[in-house]
């Protein structure tokens, strides 16, 4: 049984993200996933040369096994989140088995879905984005997301923090953003050595 099927390359230019159209086999369970390769909210930015090598980290992050324990860190995550009932909503729709969710029909009504969206990001987690995928249910193109219960932050980037180190930075450079230029959300900031470059 191969374990990890690559299907194709795909790009969401606006968001300057890139994707890996993948198949992940597991014992009794096939996941049709997208993989962000390149995704600035946790600092992936994965070479060509590497991609394989990253999917069989994540191949490994995302074993189904693993899943109630990420449930059980998220739901002490939002319970420390009190005033983001209206996000919370989005992530408990989009939680779950990974699958792909159609902002048309399928997520809460709000007339700004993007920027719940946005917040889940900010708050680390890992969303795949498919900006022209037909729905069955509403019978139309849509966008779609896609939540990958990967620990918040991503599974690895080329930097390694301990998280009192992150978190020191980010106190003592007063939770600013330097790639917004403005003050961001704690979650949602990568300590970095470099500007990136998107």
């Amino acid at each position: 049984m191969q374990k990890v099927q690559r299907l194709l390359t795909r790009s969401h230019s606006k968001a300057s993200e890139r994707y890996v159209d993948v198949v992940f086999s597991y014992p009794n369970l096939e996941l049709e996933l997208s993989i962000p390769i390149e995704y600035r909210r946790t600092g992936t930015d994965i070479p060509d040369t590497k991609i394989d090598k990253y999917l069989a980290e994540v191949y490994e992050e995302l074993n189904p096994n693993s899943w109630a324990q990420w449930q059980e860190e998220q739901a002490k995550f939002w319970k420390s989140k009190p005033g983001a009932t209206t996000t919370k909503a989005f992530f408990d729709v989009l939680s779950g088995t990974p699958r792909w969710v159609c902002v048309g029909c399928e997520l809460p009504t709000n007339p700004n879905w993007a920027r719940r969206i946005q917040d889940l990001k900010e708050f680390g987690y890992t969303l795949a984005t498919d900006t022209s995928r037909s729905c069955k249910q509403c019978n139309a193109n849509k966008t779609h997301l896609m939540l990958l219960p990967l620990k918040r932050g991503g599974v690895s980037g080329y930097e390694k923090w301990s998280s009192d180190t992150r978190n020191r930075i980010i106190r003592l450079l007063k939770s600013y953003d330097a790639f917004e230029g403005k003050v961001g959300r704690k979650e949602g900031l990568l300590p970095d050595h470099k500007f990136p470059e998107i």
